[in-house]
């Protein structure tokens, strides 16, 4: 460039300044482009939309919980079908987690919410009408299978609009997001599931947990509709070279948190961030597969970076942590439910007696829950029965009779051809569509420890680094579940099991943070994926190893517990430091 072009130049922009337009920048890092848009208008509506999206993945991966008990009768289902049934959403979403990952690092963030979301809510409107059982579970895995795309992806849309000094804050705050939708989805199913009507239609019979699936579709559908009206990354079109395409969103967000014309946006050319820019050179292998070989081949190739120099030791970390965070919190809260209703049910018997957790499952253990398919049986569910042994059976199809299910709590003495006595027992016959108010109760009560907990995690997080914040709230987790396991009342145990469940829950999208910030653009969408399809494995090992454990040997629950919060806390100090927080 000339000596006199530089004049020009520098004549143009004191000429803009003096009619009070903004000094043009010619060539700007998308950091510093992303930080002169501002932070207003734009990235309030963007975090009420990411939140929708959460609110609507809450509603998919925790609704099943609720509607097992009341579902049981009409699909006349046993411990085996209730577990296919509990583990067949986060079936689905360990299934796809790869896929959508590749597919938003390579077709774009908002495009892939956008169809997995409306997809999401179709299959949940169809599921509320399944007539059969396993058609129901079909639909549900296909409700994981779409609901794991903006589960995850939606860390990475959101951090690529916001510069470093807001992207940690902004992604802490979809944690009270999830707090909000799981406090809506409990006071729902509180308000809808111990409904006792129900609609005939000859082939479903249309009850109140239906109803309740049917309406939470209507997330999903807003949270796709929201998305319409915001634009694609920036971040994702530059890195895929539509440099003009993300100068338009910039100004776009630009104009909206300001309300000034976008053409004060005082940027001229965005460019890549030099520590990205490379690495987005040596992946730009944007191929347009034409066969399913070639499909593998590109998921492979956009997956092996992340396990090689630099990104190996970030993804390792974020892999395993994230398998122990889920394993924790919601692991432990898929049976939280049921450790209420035992507590409930222990303390009815003996209302005098203050037990810890343990010594009521030990207490019940020899508890029966029959499932009697007759309605012969169940007018003859009295007189006095002499016990000789604790069974637990199902007593399969009577002959020729109608099928009608019945929760029957007693001991028999049966023989061996499968015949029930029809005299000489003593049962409390509970109706399967009774659930525990304490249950809806005390979940709204660890909603809102949460919301508190992430919260004060998002403001925290301005002045903390978050690799030592992860390590602080792992640190009191230890703590928080080894005293769960020696306290003997119901608050205090509705109150630590929150807050375990809050303080290891925060530490999720803390980590999400981490990852969007040391992970190149093009990887980023597939690393939170495959992440968080770790943690969800970590649900689905735990949540059977749980049952067991509870039953053969119940401390053991606690002491893994704690034992897998003190690794999660040694393994924080290897995460990357990140900048300074007295610095922003």
């Amino acid at each position: 460039m000339s000596a006199t072009d530089i004049e020009i130049a520098t004549d143009l922009n004191c000429s803009n300044e003096r009619n009070g337009e903004p000094k043009t920048q010619s060539t700007t890092s998308f950091e510093e482009a992303i930080k002169l848009t501002g932070h207003g208008k734009f990235h309030l509506f963007l975090l009420l939309a990411c939140g929708a999206c959460l609110v609507a993945m809450v509603a998919e991966a925790f609704g099943t919980a609720f509607i097992i008990p009341p579902a049981q009768c009409e699909f006349e289902m046993g411990a085996f079908e209730k577990g296919i049934l509990n583990a067949i959403t986060y079936v689905g979403m360990i299934s796809s987690s790869h896929l959508w990952g590749y597919l938003a690092d390579t077709q774009g963030r908002r495009k892939m919410l956008i169809l997995s979301l409306f997809l999401d809510a179709i299959c949940a409107v169809l599921s509320s009408i399944a007539p059969t059982f396993w058609l129901f579970c079909l639909l549900r895995y296909f409700n994981g299978f779409f609901i794991c795309a903006p589960s995850a992806v939606i860390f990475a849309y959101l951090g690529e609009f916001h510069s470093a000094t807001t992207r940690t804050k902004a992604i802490m705050l979809m944690s009270p997001m999830m707090s909000i939708g799981g406090l809506l989805q409990q006071g729902l199913a509180w308000l809808i599931i111990p409904q006792e009507w129900a609609l005939d239609f000859g082939y479903i019979v249309f009850s109140s947990w239906r109803i309740y699936i049917l309406i939470f579709s209507l997330p999903s559908f807003i949270a796709s509709t929201a998305l319409i009206f915001l634009p694609e990354s920036p971040k994702f079109l530059l890195s895929i070279g539509e440099k003009e395409k993300a100068m338009e969103v910039l100004r776009q967000v630009y104009a909206i948190n300001s309300g000034q014309s976008p053409k004060q946006y005082a940027v001229s050319e965005v460019i890549m961030d030099e520590n990205e820019s490379s690495k987005n050179d040596s992946m730009s292998a944007t191929i347009q597969p034409k066969s399913v070989l070639e499909i593998i081949k590109s998921m492979w190739l956009q997956t092996k970076p992340l396990f090689q120099y630099p990104n190996l030791l970030i993804t390792s970390l974020a892999f395993t942590m994230q398998f122990i965070f889920y394993a924790s919190f919601n692991g432990f809260a898929l049976w939280l439910p049921d450790i209420y209703n035992r507590l409930s049910q222990y303390s009815e018997k003996y209302p005098n007696h203050t037990p810890t957790i343990c010594e009521v499952i030990d207490a019940l253990k020899s508890s029966t829950a029959i499932v009697i398919r007759s309605p012969d049986i169940l007018n003859q569910s009295s007189a006095n029965l002499t016990i000789e042994e604790h069974v637990n059976w199902t007593y399969g199809e009577p002959r020729g009779l109608s099928a009608i299910d019945t929760l029957v709590n007693f001991s028999i003495n049966y023989d061996y051809e499968g015949v029930i006595p029809l005299t000489n027992v003593t049962s409390d016959i509970v109706s399967c569509t009774s659930v525990n108010p304490d249950v809806f109760r005390n979940g709204m009560l660890i909603g809102c420890v949460c919301m508190v907990v992430y919260t004060t995690a998002g403001y925290i997080a301005n002045f903390i680094r978050t690799h030592k914040l992860i390590r602080i709230y792992m640190l009191v987790t230890s703590i928080e579940i080894l005293s769960l396991y020696f306290v003997n009342t119901e608050v205090g145990i509705v109150a630590l099991a929150s807050l375990f469940i809050a303080t290891t829950g925060v530490c999720v999208n803390m980590l999400n943070s981490i990852v969007v910030e040391n992970i190149p653009t093009q990887l980023r969408a597939m690393a939170v994926c495959l992440s968080l399809m770790s943690g969800r494995l970590g649900v689905t090992v735990f949540s059977l190893v749980i049952g067991v454990l509870l039953e053969a040997e119940c401390s053991a629950v606690f002491i893994m517990y704690c034992g897998m919060a003190i690794v999660a806390c040694v393994l924080s100090c290897l995460l990357p430091k990140g900048p300074s927080k007295s610095s922003t």
